[in-house]
């Protein structure tokens, strides 16, 4: 869907895109993206597992709780390379210019990227454009691209949150106490705080890191490490590393 909103537009610069029929149409997009990612019938655990974890939660007597899963809980929203250029711009603004830069390069056909993987210089490509500028639209106007983690089970994944916090209510407010989550699956380490509806912390997501896959660096070789995880930061601010 966003591709087939982006043809016809390939050609214009993405910093053009805020406020034209680009944003409208992709809103569209994010519109049906989120409706699906929202739906409380989809479920990541079932009834019958939550129920097991949420006896486990309310009997558990010792200090740490330790729940262990396959995949990253916490939102991970796309990579919001615009956001990241702009914050940045605020206390760097040389790093800010190289980054904007950089991000030309590779939305422009025919153009020269330094390969940060592989150290050397390429060419852009039609296929290696086209499927960035997918990125990057994706991380500017907020469209979710991954199904497959907790970030497709929204309303699910707000349940489990809610049976997590529970752990702490029955010890009250006087003794602290917070959940540890561990996931994986995403060929890169995460950390951050899952929050209930409230805003309060619930639990921590630690997810681990591949051995040997290569994870995020090498889907966007072309970016230097520094922008591509300050991007991530960008659009999910919770996130702490």
């Amino acid at each position: 869907d966003i591709l087939g909103k982006l043809e016809g537009f390939l050609g214009i610069s993405p910093y053009a895109w805020p406020g034209g029929e680009i944003e409208q149409e992709l809103a569209k997009v994010r519109s049906k993206v989120e409706a699906h990612r929202n739906l409380p019938q989809k479920r990541m655990l079932g009834e019958e597992q939550l129920s097991w974890i949420r006896e486990q939660v309310e009997q558990a007597e010792q200090q740490w709780l330790l729940v262990g899963q396959p995949q990253v809980v916490q939102e991970l929203m796309t990579p919001n390379f615009f956001q990241a250029i702009t914050e940045k711009k605020k206390g760097d603004a040389d790093t800010a210019k190289y980054w904007s830069a950089v991000l030309h390069n590779v939305t422009k056909l025919g153009f020269t990227y330094q390969d940060f993987q592989a150290k050397k210089n390429f060419t852009t490509t039609r296929e290696m454009r086209n499927s960035f500028l997918l990125d990057l639209a994706a991380g500017a106007f907020g469209i979710q691209l991954n199904f497959d983690s907790w970030t497709g089970y929204v309303a699910e994944r707000q349940r489990f949150i809610e049976v997590l916090s529970r752990a702490q209510e029955r010890r009250g407010p006087t003794v602290p106490f917070v959940p540890i989550v561990y996931g994986g699956d995403s060929h890169n380490a995460w950390a951050g705080p899952l929050k209930r509806e409230d805003g309060k912390v619930a639990a921590v997501d630690f997810d681990g890191m591949s051995v040997t896959s290569p994870g995020a660096e090498h889907a966007r070789p072309f970016f230097p490490p520094d922008f591509e995880a300050a991007a991530w930061h960008a659009a999910n601010p919770d996130l702490v590393w």
